[in-house]
């Protein structure tokens, strides 16, 4: 038997630590086992006192009453959110496509006291085919605007030559003067890329419209470009532009 005065003695193969987790294959007495650490590995042979003793006794044990050593098939992990848990956080991004999962992970905190990393809630979305997508930069026209906008396009079209020759068309733009506002995404299902949620305040689509006062965080970060566009020559247009800015501000 074995005499623990004497494991000095041992022979390297059995002096040998085994700490990673392993399967017996083979009982050789009753302090010498045939261990491997995976099915297609090279079995070895190591004393039970340079084992992990529950590892040993626990395979020794299910060997002797199931005849296997292999463990069963761990079953999935505990769900986190249960379906209504799920529905009101799809319900959340419903009503705010733009909410980021950071936020969307505190307000599960504190409504059902569930403290989980951001991308549980993330893989909780993707599962219901809600993904983060740049939104597109599309203006959304309802069917007033269009009759109003189709009227309008047909009043004009009639117009002879000298009616455009005093007319003034402006466009305007926003510039960065260094760095980006980058890109703010939205959460949205598939073939949803143009859908508008009139009920709620946000929507699926990107204004096109940017005022400069909203992303002027620093004094010279941003600016405001203006085009001005006319049928007829150039001629003195800024002047023209700024009197008739002056006569709007004094009816006003």
């Amino acid at each position: 038997m074995y005499n623990p005065k004497r494991r000095r003695g041992l022979s390297p193969k059995l002096q040998q630590n085994w700490e990673r987790p392993y399967t017996v294959f083979k009982k050789l007495n009753d302090v010498v086992y045939k261990v491997q650490r995976s099915p297609n590995a090279k079995p070895k042979v190591i004393h039970i006192n340079r084992l992990a003793p529950y590892r040993a006794t626990d395979h020794s044990s299910k060997f002797k009453k199931t005849n296997i050593v292999e463990n069963k098939q761990r079953s999935k992990s505990p769900r986190t959110f249960s379906e209504r848990e799920e529905r009101w956080i799809v319900r959340q991004v419903h009503i705010n496509p733009r909410t980021s999962a950071v936020k969307l992970t505190l307000k599960c905190k504190s409504r059902f006291r569930k403290s989980v990393n951001p991308e549980t809630v993330t893989n909780v979305l993707r599962k219901l085919k809600y993904h983060g997508r740049v939104p597109r930069r599309k203006p959304y026209i309802n069917k007033a605007n269009r009759k109003a906008r189709l009227a309008f396009a047909q009043i004009k079209v009639k117009q002879p030559t000298e009616f455009w020759e005093n007319v003034i068309l402006v466009d305007e733009s926003k510039y960065n003067n260094f760095g980006s506002d980058g890109k703010q995404k939205v959460w949205r299902t598939p073939n949803a890329a143009l859908h508008v949620i009139r009920v709620y305040a946000d929507s699926q689509l990107e204004t096109t419209f940017k005022p400069v006062e909203a992303h002027n965080v620093h004094k010279k970060r941003s600016g405001r470009l203006q085009l001005l566009i006319r049928s007829a020559k150039q001629g003195r247009l800024m002047e023209t532009f700024r009197q008739n800015e002056k006569k709007s501000a004094t009816e006003s």
